[in-house]
Formats: C-alpha cells, structure tokens, sequence
C-alpha cells in the first residue's frame, strides 16, 4: 500500500503536467521572477554569439539575458519594455502539441515588398492573412500551473509567476 502511494505521489506532477496545455491557461500577466544557470557551456555559447552582435561586461550579461515580463491575450503577446509598459511583440500566437508556445515574428510593412520580390523562403502567409518570418521565437515549457510557468533555454531556466 505505501509503495502505491509513493508511487501516486511521484507520478502526480508528471501527470499534472501531461494534460494538454490550451491557450486559454497562459492569458494573462507572467512577471518574470528568477532565472538559473542550468549549464557553463551553455552560457559560454551564448555569450560567444552575443559577443558578435554587441559589446559588453561579463557583468553585465544576466542583464542581457534576464527576460521581460510577458503578457498573453487571445490573439497578442506582449513583453514588458523599460518604461514598465506592455508593447505588443506579435500579433499571433499559439500553443503547439508538444506544450510549447509559438510566437510568429510579423513582417514589417515597411519590409513587406523586399522580402516578396528579392526573397525566398525567409516568410510565409498564416492561415490569419498576414505575413510572418518562418522561424518563430519557441518557449517549451518544462512546468506549468496555474501560478507558474517554467520554460529552459540555452544554458538558463527562467522561471515566470502570474501577475
């Protein structure tokens, strides 16, 4: 009998987190709370691909690296700029079967007739009507409840609770 228990006490998050996770269970406020390092090689990796694109400190890379608050609507996801105000990053998203989010990257108008004559494959038309890059920024998320929201990346987990 204590084995059955155990048992049903350890499978219990598993189990929690297997349902399907829907759309509706991320609307809302995620405010980001911590983030830890998973992994040295990791980070080396980042900082080195970082380091191409921008100058910096070592001690100023968990800055660089720390993530926004983020905000869920139905169709909007937003994240939290310096000014402690909401600004709209996409205007679709969705929840993937592997209880992952996809956030589709929109074209800019401005960029929109570039990229339809003198590219090829870097965009593509949703079933929404609009255009969007074809990589999508991915959160997969390794725990979810009604109050938190754990997702891991390169060389980081950050862990978000509900605003």
């Amino acid at each position: 009998m204590k084995r059955i228990i155990l048992t049903l006490i350890l499978l219990f998050p598993i189990f929690n987190f297997s349902q399907e996770l829907k759309k509706s269970d991320v609307l809302g406020e995620w405010k980001f709370k911590e983030m830890i390092l998973i992994s040295e090689t990791g980070r080396d990796s980042i900082k080195k691909q970082l380091r191409l694109m921008v100058e910096f400190e070592d001690k100023d890379f968990e800055l660089l690296m720390r993530p926004s608050d983020m905000k869920f609507t139905e169709n909007e996801f937003y994240v939290k700029s310096e000014k402690s105000e909401f600004k709209l990053s996409s205007d679709y998203w969705k929840v993937n079967e592997n209880n992952g989010i996809v956030i589709h990257d929109p074209v800019p108008e401005d960029m929109f007739d570039y990229f339809i004559k003198y590219t090829f494959n870097v965009i593509e038309k949703l079933d929404n009507g609009k255009y969007y890059y074809q990589n999508p920024g991915q959160i997969k998320l390794t725990e979810f409840d009604k109050s938190k929201i754990v997702y891991r990346d390169i060389g980081y987990e950050y862990i978000f609770e509900r605003n």
